[in-house]
């Protein structure tokens, strides 16, 4: 049986207009979230993503 051929990762896009790339800005949500009971904070960052990345 042959080995599946695995294709190396694709180059992730430079960040714009100097901000954290959206993983690290996910991570952030995530500790975010953790540390603020109220989640005022995660919820502030999520609005945040939504408004970038689809607009309004």
């Amino acid at each position: 049986m042959k080995r599946p051929q695995i294709r190396p990762p694709k180059p992730v896009p430079p960040p714009c207009r100097g901000q954290l790339p959206l993983f690290d800005r996910l991570t952030t949500l995530i500790i975010e979230t953790d540390a603020d009971p109220d989640y005022e904070r995660a919820k502030q960052i999520f609005a945040e993503l939504l408004e970038e990345n689809y607009g309004s």
